[in-house]
């Protein structure tokens, strides 16, 4: 296609509409009329060849082709932008919300303390990773998702190993039902509690541990926070794994033990998520080194 027949300024009109999937709301934010904002809309499904928006009873979703067009616009308008941002990056002058996904305090919190101190006008957001995680970081409500290996790594989510650490079993002090030590056969027969964040994603034994862990029986509990794994274990006959820094962490770890085990737990891997679109913007770049350097020191605290 030749560009000389095509209007970029539409472009800014197309990622709003991407956005809101709302005609009224996009002009609203772009400052436009609704009839101009309808108009570039009939221009663009000209050139693209498709509707776009369609109709889904009383209101507009996105056709396919649109929902495909997402990471590209954003990645395309980022890098265009960038051209007019100034030379040097300063968090200082920075503002705004950065949203975290992770229930990891032993990242949440020296996170809030660095930006507290380095960009002091913006405001940190930590929410539980779900099912609807990647969904958000698409549509820009969520900066950085840090979860294990397995989140859709794709065209349009970049990822980047942040740290690992150790999976230790836990139960109840007050268990008496858990033995010091445990082999697969007792794994399996437990009742566990499991990390899952949401529909279409496997349990704790395939998400954490992978396949070197037994098969495990039910029942199963399942939580939406590896945070939530000692609440939960301290107060019933549940046992479950959690890496070594969230027990270390947990407000109630005097009310659980470490279960030795008689076969090989696997270390966790965490890995950091974002857009593409947001790839190049200078103050997720920064926000991506303070986590990757927080990341850094837990893995330099582990020897």
């Amino acid at each position: 296609m030749n560009l000389r027949n095509v209007n970029l300024n539409h472009l800014v009109v197309l990622r709003e509409l991407l956005r809101t999937s709302n005609v009224t709301r996009a002009a609203n934010n772009l400052g436009l009329t609704q009839s101009s904002v309808s108009g570039i809309l009939a221009q663009l499904r000209a050139t693209f060849s498709d509707d776009l928006l369609v109709a889904s009873g009383r209101r507009l979703v996105l056709s396919e082709r649109a929902v495909g067009l997402i990471g590209q616009v954003e990645a395309l308008l980022a890098q265009t932008e960038l051209l007019y941002e100034p030379d040097e990056f300063d968090p200082h002058v920075a503002n705004g919300v950065f949203t975290l996904g992770t229930g990891l305090a032993a990242l949440v919190v020296p996170f809030i303390e660095r930006l507290a101190e380095e960009a002091p006008n913006v405001r940190v957001q930590a929410i539980i990773p779900d099912a609807a995680s990647l969904r958000r970081l698409r549509q820009g409500q969520m900066d950085v998702l840090i979860a294990p290996p397995g989140n859709g790594e794709g065209r349009d989510i970049r990822h980047a190993f942040l740290f690992s650490d150790e999976l230790v079993c836990i139960a109840s002090r007050t268990n008496a039902q858990v033995p010091e030590r445990i082999d697969a056969r007792a794994y399996r027969s437990l009742p566990l509690a499991a990390y899952w964040p949401g529909a279409n994603h496997p349990d704790v034994s395939e998400r954490l541990g992978g396949n070197a862990l037994p098969t495990h029986e039910p029942p199963v509990v399942r939580v939406p926070s590896l945070a939530l794994l000692p609440s939960v274990v301290a107060r019933s006959p549940y046992i479950a794994l959690v890496p070594a820094g969230v027990l270390a962490k947990a407000s109630n770890a005097a009310d659980i033990r470490v279960v030795e085990t008689a076969f090989k737990v696997p270390r966790v891997l965490m890995n950091m998520y974002w857009a593409e679109r947001t790839h190049l913007t200078p103050f997720q770049i920064y926000a991506r080194q303070v986590l990757q350097a927080i990341g850094d020191g837990l893995m330099a605290e582990q020897g």
